[in-house]
């Protein structure tokens, strides 16, 4: 603000401002010239790419805008200029003189404004979750984890005997993808359910669910169906349903 005060003001207004006493200024004749036939040439381009409608449009606007500045807005800011503002300028000075005349009071009152903005934001304010819990979850996700020493295989034969058994819960076509892992599920971010066990004896079973308004079920009660399904039945391998907290794209929650 301090370079926009110190350059950009002063420079704007040696272009654009003038004394009243300073003759107007008036544009070269080559100026004019050019400026005629750079108007002329871009009106003939806009009526040859766009349509010769446009550019009888375009003119009529800027014939108007000129005859408006000319015969209304000059005359009503000469006017203001010499009523308007020696009224203004007197109201500002003596609201200024006062205030520099009573500082301990406008300090005293700018602190309470202060002080109010806060009391009122906090009191008045919507309160705000950056997490919040009931934001239906794009990802649902069933973790295997079998005794330490099992094969591959085996883990493998347990998630997709499982991954069946889920097939009949109604809410999972809601799921655009299923996908099953077996021995790398410890990896990922933890957001997403990453971080569990690893090794052979570990597996994952991950459900992509479509986008919010193309669901059919409720997604919390397909996760609790599952959690209700998946750990009486298989007494083996031990099994957790759990939800993605993140969600996957933005949209209605």
């Amino acid at each position: 603000s301090l370079f926009v005060a110190l350059v950009i003001v002063p420079t704007l207004c040696s272009i654009f401002v003038r004394p009243e006493s300073a003759a107007p200024r008036r544009m070269r004749r080559r100026a004019l010239v050019a400026l005629v036939i750079a108007s002329v040439f871009a009106l003939l381009l806009i009526g040859r790419l766009v349509s010769p409608l446009t550019a009888v449009l375009l003119s009529a606007a800027a014939a108007g805008l000129w005859f408006v500045h000319a015969k209304l807005l000059d005359r009503m800011g000469k006017a203001f200029m010499a009523r308007g503002m020696p009224r203004v300028v007197r109201w500002y000075e003596r609201r200024l003189v006062w205030s520099l005349n009573h500082r301990f009071l406008i300090l005293l009152g700018s602190l309470l404004a202060l002080v109010g903005s806060f009391v009122t934001y906090f009191r008045l304010a919507p309160p705000v979750e950056y997490f919040p819990e009931d934001i239906p979850p794009a990802n649902v996700f069933v973790a295997i984890e079998s005794p330490t020493g099992t094969s591959a295989r085996v883990t493998n034969e347990y998630a997709l005997r499982l991954k069946r058994e889920l097939e009949g819960i109604e809410g999972v076509g809601d799921a655009e993808s299923v996908v099953t892992t077996v021995g790398a599920t410890g990896g990922g971010n933890f957001m997403e359910g990453g971080g569990g066990p690893s090794g052979p004896e570990a597996g994952r079973i991950n459900l992509s669910m479509v986008d919010y308004q193309d669901r059919r079920f409720d997604v919390f009660a397909t996760l609790q169906a599952m959690q209700e399904r998946v750990a009486p039945t298989w007494p083996g391998p031990r099994f957790g349903s759990t939800r993605s907290p993140r969600a996957r794209r933005p949209g209605r929650p």
